[in-house]
């Protein structure tokens, strides 16, 4: 009697196809109908997920960590987490339940709220304060930066949304900034800021756009999707397109969307990952991302 190959491993959980209509491959790979604390690595072997301990309690929000030091906010208060999940307290006062967005920049992390701002540099936080203008002379008005919701760096210049608002410093001082001359207004909210090599992608609470180009005075619009990323959903980390099986080189960006999660490709073009086998929630706001080896860990709500 011929052997019949049943099952070699997985391909991911598929919650669109009827569950007996899961196709299969020719090596016996399937998609999952459910998969419960279990992972699929790439040779499409099924784990058993680690455990978890518990290392705080309370109400936090707004993890970060890019290499460097770990932050995160509890209550009103910004910590830093040691690697032993420790906590030390970096600033109190803070406004109760505002998401904080961080950037890294060499040993300072910048960070700001929409309601406060700041950057922390060897386990302390300073006044993000207004810079130098030293140029050529000039009439033009500078001001200091002020708290904003989204934030990155961008090509040496620091770029942060205020509501539909994006604006950016002068190039190589963080703190100075033009504001009627260096800004972008959309027609609502921005919920992301995500740049890669040739540009930005940015969310708005309706469509999907990539600033193309390295200069924002040279920035070309393009609009991409229809549909907006789900805001904080976006992972800090990038994904190298030889990870993904992908020619060339570069870093794409990752994010989830209501239709699926976005893969932000270095030449501003995006491919949706898994709208064919996943159906998210059409409601879903928020939520969170993490690059975790080669698994982007998300949530939405």
């Amino acid at each position: 009697m011929k052997p019949i190959t049943i099952f070699t491993g997985s391909t991911g959980l598929n919650i669109v196809e009827d569950p007996v209509r899961l196709p299969q491959q020719k090596d016996g790979k399937v998609d999952m109908q459910a998969a419960v604390n279990v992972s699929v690595d790439q040779s499409a072997r099924v784990n058993s997920r680690k455990g978890v301990s518990t290392l705080q309690t309370g109400n936090f929000h707004s993890l970060f960590c890019d290499g460097g030091d770990c932050f995160v906010v509890k209550d009103t208060a910004l910590y830093q987490v040691a690697g032993d999940g420790s906590l030390k307290g970096i600033r109190s006062g803070l406004t109760a339940g505002a998401r904080m967005d961080f950037t890294q920049v060499g040993d300072r992390t910048y960070y700001m709220n929409g309601y406060e701002m700041g950057i922390i540099k060897d386990g302390i936080s300073s006044v993000w304060s207004k810079g130098t203008y030293t140029g050529v002379k000039t009439t033009e008005y500078f001001s200091g930066p002020f708290p904003g919701h989204h934030l990155t760096q961008f090509f040496s210049r620091m770029c942060f949304s205020w509501g539909e608002v994006l604006l950016w410093s002068e190039q190589l001082d963080f703190g100075l900034y033009n504001e009627a001359k260096s800004f972008v207004q959309f027609q609502t909210k921005i919920l992301m800021l995500k740049p890669v090599a040739t540009g930005m992608f940015l969310s708005t609470e309706k469509n999907t756009y990539f600033l193309e180009g390295t200069n924002p005075s040279d920035w070309k619009l393009r609009h991409i999707l229809n549909y907006p990323a789900i805001e904080w959903s976006d992972a800090i980390d990038y994904v190298a397109l030889s990870d993904m099986g992908m020619d060339g080189t570069g870093m794409a960006a990752l994010w989830a969307s209501r239709e699926g999660v976005i893969l932000g490709l270095p030449s501003g073009e995006i491919m949706n990952l898994n709208k064919d086998k996943i159906i998210y929630p059409s409601s879903a706001k928020e939520g969170f991302g993490v690059l975790v080896g080669f698994n982007y860990i998300h949530g939405v709500k």
